[in-house]
């Protein structure tokens, strides 16, 4: 009878310690299943970030096409009428032509620029916050496996106080 009432704090410690690292186990699971969304969450936002750069350069090569075929339509219109296109209020046309085309094109990369750098920064903040779930839960775990041993060698220690028999 003594032996039965020493072996069933000792299982129950030992139930205890088990419970605690199967807890902590699943918690490491649970971490690295954070770190690993976080990541491939990130690896989507840098592919948005990137293909919204690459976007930029052709709309705003696409600005800069545009902008040359208005001024060579125009140079050939004041070609047509007779004017000279390389003094006076022609070549201020063509110089406002340039200007214009190389604005609206800046506009346009700095735009697709603005968005890609948002974009990193949000995949840094994605692989942030999944750093901080994984650590919350890897924290659980520990507190788990605490929570066994404590419970081990309380249960332990009572029954040595109590008298194994």
């Amino acid at each position: 009878m003594a032996m039965a009432a020493a072996v069933a704090p000792m299982i129950g410690a030992v139930g205890s310690v088990v419970g605690g690292a199967m807890a902590n186990s699943a918690s490491q699971s649970e971490a690295a299943g954070h770190r690993n969304v976080a990541a491939w969450n990130a690896a989507r936002i840098r592919e948005e970030a990137n293909w919204q750069q690459s976007k930029g350069a052709m709309d705003s090569q696409r600005k800069r096409d545009e902008g040359r075929q208005a001024e060579a339509k125009a140079r050939a219109q004041i070609g047509e009428s007779g004017s000279v296109t390389d003094t006076g209020t022609p070549l201020d046309l063509m110089t406002e032509f340039a200007a214009e085309t190389k604005y609206q094109s800046d506009v346009v990369m700095a735009d697709a620029l603005n968005k890609e750098r948002d974009l990193k920064n949000r995949a840094k903040s994605e692989i942030y916050e999944g750093e901080l779930r994984a650590r919350s839960a890897e924290n659980k775990g520990k507190a788990a496996l605490l929570g066994g041993i404590t419970g081990a060698v309380s249960g332990v220690g009572k029954a040595a106080a109590g008298g194994f028999g």
